[in-house]
């Protein structure tokens, strides 16, 4: 888990999604749809932000969840559908 509030673990969050992405010739720019799952609300604000910069527009499809089955001290899950045409 990466020390810091929310904008520390949406970064390295998206970063390890990139990383697996990059293992099939792929970036986030295949990225058609992502499910995000945040511990509290408040936090939406700051992990758009992250989100925006990050992702280019148009942006994927996304549903967001507020959870707090999230594992251990994580404040965000990000789940995505990747589509390489």
């Amino acid at each position: 888990m990466v020390a810091g509030g929310i904008t520390e673990q949406a970064s390295r969050a998206i970063d390890n999604l990139a990383a697996v992405l990059a293992r099939h010739d792929m970036t986030l720019d295949d990225v058609v749809k992502t499910t995000v799952w945040l511990t509290d609300a408040a936090l939406a604000g700051e992990f758009n932000a992250v989100y925006r910069a990050r992702f280019a527009e148009p942006f994927p499809t996304r549903s967001t969840v507020v959870s707090g089955l999230l594992a251990g001290d994580a404040l965000i899950e990000i789940e995505a559908i990747a589509h390489k045409g």
